[in-house]
């Protein structure tokens, strides 16, 4: 039982590894092929043009939903004061920056206010709040201020941005024209541009994604820094978990497109293992509720193809990091070769026992070498040396109460002669 559940375990991730990286985009590239040599409309729109249409947005703002004791609210005023201080063109474009301030922290909202009036004091309007209820509803919090104070025809660009994201001026004026140069695109995000080794991961992500805009849109986005167009897009669902996909699967489905761009921001990623696990966790959960939602429409009204690219991203969103595959498949190997493993720690010589370890020791060695090439991220780092750990004792609790099983079934003691590797 347990070397085939090892040898199934380990099928299936080599399965999902191939699959999302090749045959997933071998379809994509065959489709938009094919696409773009048959259908007219496609060939007259050029999706690398920002400036095809005369049409501009005339206003945008930003909407910043913070919460609580988040003193880094404070460093990013600072930053945007410098940027409306060095770039009169980003004071122009921007209308206004609404921060939504859910449980105020009495301090640092009291530094809040001292900044914003020393400086732009016209650019920035505080919302707040008593009880955090969500970033979706704190977004519409914003949008309803916007609707009825300045915008009421609802013909503006908005961008939401994390308050613990930094960028240049430069990035906001570039997504405000592509956005507005494009009466076919109705959402558009940052993807922070990565540095490290993980650079290789991420490119190569990337370009899966790139094939999926062309065919329908990418089958995800990223949240911390991303601009739509308000007319197209109504209030959000309050009870979501991931509003930037729920913007996203909201506006493929009204028949617009979505682009990422990969720009340098700075993003403040948790710092304790206790923080990416709830983040991941919070993001595993709401891509999932938002699929379950949206799933339908996009087959509607959209089609087979667009349903095809969200039902694999959603099939393959556990498996899409190399790291965790590369967990799946040596937790695969181990139970395989468990059963071995067990009898040799418990009954065998020394030198089995160091030949043993040695083995376990250089798959440890292995996974946490390829991760720490893979990314820098000390939280992360914890957490996978954890989840590690926890796989291998799951695989030897499950191997050892299995070979008792085995003994009690047969009455016979097990012939370790064929069992170990002979390491004379």
């Amino acid at each position: 039982m347990t070397i085939t559940i090892g040898l199934v375990l380990t099928l299936l991730t080599l399965v999902a590894l191939l699959y999302y990286w090749t045959f997933h985009p071998l379809n994509l590239l065959i489709y938009s092929s094919i696409k773009s040599k048959f259908s007219e409309k496609n060939n007259k729109i050029d999706y690398n043009t920002v400036d095809r249409f005369s049409k501009k947005s005339s206003s945008a703002y930003i909407i910043i939903p913070t919460f609580g004791n988040r003193k880094i609210l404070i460093e990013k005023i600072k930053h945007l004061n410098i940027l409306f201080k060095k770039d009169n063109e980003f004071y122009k474009i921007i209308n206004k920056i609404i921060i939504v301030y859910s449980k105020p922290n009495d301090e640092i909202l009291k530094n809040l206010v001292y900044i914003i009036s020393k400086n732009y004091q016209e650019k920035y309007i505080i919302l707040l709040e008593d009880t955090r209820r969500g970033k979706a509803n704190a977004i519409n919090m914003a949008l309803r201020l916007i609707d009825n104070k300045f915008e009421k025809n609802k013909k503006y660009t908005v961008i939401v941005s994390d308050d613990d994201l930094f960028f240049n001026s430069a990035v906001i004026k570039e997504i405000i024209n592509i956005l507005s140069g494009d009466e076919l695109l109705g959402v558009v995000s940052v993807a922070p541009e990565y540095n490290s080794a993980a650079n290789i991961f991420y490119k190569l992500k990337r370009k899966i994604h790139s094939i999926e805009e062309k065919v329908c849109a990418p089958a995800t986005i990223y949240g911390d820094l991303l601009a739509f167009k308000r007319d197209i897009i109504s209030y959000l669902h309050e009870d979501s978990l991931a509003e930037d996909l729920q913007l996203c699967l909201r506006a493929i489905t009204e028949g617009f497109r979505v682009k990422i761009i990969v720009k340098k921001v700075h993003e403040n990623y948790p710092k304790t293992m206790r923080g990416i696990l709830s983040r991941t966790r919070r993001t595993i959960t709401g891509t999932f509720i938002e699929y379950q939602k949206s799933i339908k429409d996009i087959f509607s009204k959209r089609g087979l193809v667009c349903a095809y690219i969200y039902s694999s991203y959603m099939v393959s969103l556990l498996l899409l990091s190399p790291l965790l595959l590369l967990f799946l498949s040596t937790f695969g190997i181990l139970i395989y070769n468990i059963v071995i493993l067990i009898p040799q720690i418990f009954i065998f010589s020394k030198e089995t026992n160091i030949n043993i370890t040695l083995f376990i020791m250089a798959l440890v060695s292995l996974s946490l070498v390829t991760y720490y090439i893979y990314t820098s991220r000390k939280a992360e780092f914890l957490a996978s040396i954890t989840k590690f750990i926890l796989a291998l004792i799951l695989g030897g609790i499950v191997s050892y109460f299995d070979i008792a099983k085995l003994l009690i079934r047969s009455k016979k003691s097990i012939n370790f002669d064929k069992m170990w590797v002979n390491t004379k």
